[in-house]
C-alpha cells in the first residue's frame, strides 16, 4: 500500500519520533500510535505493517470516516481495528499513546484539540501535526503548552505548502528549548508572526519556498492597497502596516546566501 505524498511526510516524521523516544527512553518496548482524523486509516495501516508502531488507535469525530477506517484496517491488516469515535484526545486515557498524529484540519482545530486534551498528554510523548491553514496558531498552541518543536518538514501539494511539525513533551533541556522557541516567536513583530514564520526557517534553505510564498503574499497585499482607488479605511491601513512589518521581518532575518534566491 502506497501512501499519498502528504501522508508519507508524516510517516517519515513518525519514524523520527520513534527514534527520539528510543533515544530518550531506551527501555520503551514499542510505539502505540493515535491517529486523530484518521479518515481511511491509510497512515496507521502503513505504519503498522512496516513495524513503525506495534499498536494503532484510529480516531475520528465522524461515524462515516471511522467506519471506512475500520473496513480498510481489517482488509489490510486482518485483525479488528481499535477504532474510537470522539473529539481529539478525548478518546484515550492519559499517556495511552506514545505518538499522536493530527492532520487533515486547520491550525485552529488542532490548537483546540491540544487545549481541550492537554491533560491526556504526559512527558515522553511525541506530537506530529500537519495543519492545512493557520500554521502559526498550531505552533503557538504547541509551544505555549511546553512542547519543544524538534523538527519540521514542508509538504508540497498542488499550489499549497504545509508544514509537518514534530513536537516533544520532555523534561529539562526540552522544557528549556520549548520556552526559548516560544519566546522567540512571541517577540516577533507584528505580533505572533514569529509563530507563522519561525526564526528556524531562516536557518535552513529547505524552508525557502515557505518564506518566498509569505513574502510574495504580503507584497501582493501592499500592491493591491496602493492600487485601490477607494479611500483607505482603518482596516486597509492596518493590513498595509502588518504586511509591511512582515516583509521587514523576513528581510531582517534572511541570511545573505538566502536573500540572493528570494529577492
Amino acid at each position: 500500500m502506497e501512501l499519498p505524498y502528504r501522508l508519507k511526510i508524516i510517516a517519515d516524521a513518525v519514524q523520527e519520533g520513534k527514534e527520539l523516544i528510543k533515544r530518550v527512553t531506551p527501555e520503551s518496548k514499542g510505539i502505540t500510535l493515535l491517529d486523530i482524523g484518521t479518515d481511511h486509516a491509510y497512515l496507521p495501516i502503513y505504519l503498522f505493517k512496516r513495524g513503525y508502531a506495534v499498536r494503532c488507535i484510529l480516531a475520528d469525530l465522524r461515524e462515516g470516516p471511522l467506519n471506512n477506517a475500520k473496513i480498510n484496517w481489517e482488509k489490510n491488516v486482518g485483525n479488528a481495528a481499535d477504532a474510537r469515535q470522539g473529539n481529539g484526545l478525548s478518546v484515550i486515557s492519559e499517556g495511552e499513546a506514545d505518538i499522536i498524529t493530527i492532520s487533515g484540519m486547520g491550525g485552529i482545530e488542532i490548537a483546540a484539540i491540544i487545549e481541550a486534551g492537554y491533560s491526556k498528554l504526559k512527558t515522553g510523548q511525541v506530537l506530529i501535526v500537519q495543519p492545512q491553514s493557520k500554521f502559526g496558531i498550531a505552533r503557538k498552541s504547541i509551544l505555549s503548552h511546553g512542547m519543544a518543536i524538534i523538527s519540521e518538514k514542508l509538504a508540497f501539494e498542488k499550489e499549497s505548502i504545509t508544514p509537518v511539525i514534530l513536537a516533544y513533551l520532555g523534561k529539562d533541556e526540552y522544557v528549556e528549548k520549548a520556552a526559548l522557541q516560544n519566546s522567540a516567536c512571541h517577540e516577533a513583530v507584528p505580533e505572533d508572526f514569529g509563530y507563522e514564520l519561525p526564526l528556524w526557517y531562516f536557518e535552513d534553505e529547505s524552508f525557502l519556498p515557505a518564506i518566498e510564498f509569505e513574502k510574495k503574499k504580503n507584497i501582493a497585499i501592499i500592491e493591491s492597497i496602493n492600487q485601490s482607488k477607494r479611500k483607505h479605511s482603518v482596516k486597509m491601513k492596518e493590513a498595509y502596516r502588518a504586511s509591511k512589518q512582515k516583509i521587514d521581518y523576513i528581510n531582517e532575518n534572511m541570511g545573505s546566501h538566502m536573500k540572493e534566491k528570494v529577492l
